[in-house]
């Protein structure tokens, strides 16, 4: 057993002073992991209200790094969005799978951050992602691109996803621009 205050916990936990007067940078730096645990972690006794005020703070980013977040995701995907089929036109269908699977995990990435919720690390995020609102919709498609033996069901099935996704998020208002389906080239 460890007792700490609760500015020794921050600092053991964090490794910073203070959580209160986080600038957007050191946000940036915070292992979302941790924040995880420290806003949903079990508290047997807060007399005094200290923890539970500090961790509603800390519940979730502020909208500017949320949207950086989110931005990184799509960028992520967009750097490789076009791999799928061009894997497999060199006859790479591992390559294909591995690209598929890293685009689906920052699907998933991007479905706890619109819920305004951490992601937990690789043990928990398909058990946790089941249980969010967007998962309803995606979770079996998912399931359905995982286990395609074709590559142009996975990047179908793909687009079906993105589409979902993009009408989620201008629903949310993050997006304006009116949703459509797009010719890569010539897929």
């Amino acid at each position: 057993i460890m007792i700490y205050t609760i500015q020794e916990y921050i600092q053991y936990h964090f490794n910073i002073k203070d959580l209160e007067s986080l600038k957007l940078e050191q946000w940036l730096i915070l292992s979302e992991q941790k924040l995880l645990e420290f806003v949903s972690g079990e508290i047997f006794i807060d007399g005094l209200g200290k923890i539970t005020e500090l961790r509603r703070k800390m519940q979730y980013y502020p909208p500017i790094i949320k949207h950086i977040n989110l931005l990184g995701e799509w960028n992520a995907i967009a750097s490789e969005i076009a791999f799928i089929g061009r894997t497999r036109m060199l006859y790479d269908e591992l390559g294909t799978q591995l690209i598929t699977c890293r685009i689906i995990n920052r699907l998933m990435r991007i479905g706890f951050i619109l819920e305004n919720q951490y992601t937990p690390y690789a043990k928990w995020i398909g058990s946790k992602f089941y249980y969010l609102p967007i998962a309803r919709e995606v979770h079996s498609l998912f399931q359905q691109i995982l286990v395609s033996s074709e590559w142009e069901e996975r990047e179908n099935t793909l687009i079906e996803c993105y589409l979902i996704y993009a009408r989620e998020m201008k629903k949310l208002g993050l997006i304006s621009k009116e949703i459509a389906e797009k010719f890569y080239y010539s897929r």
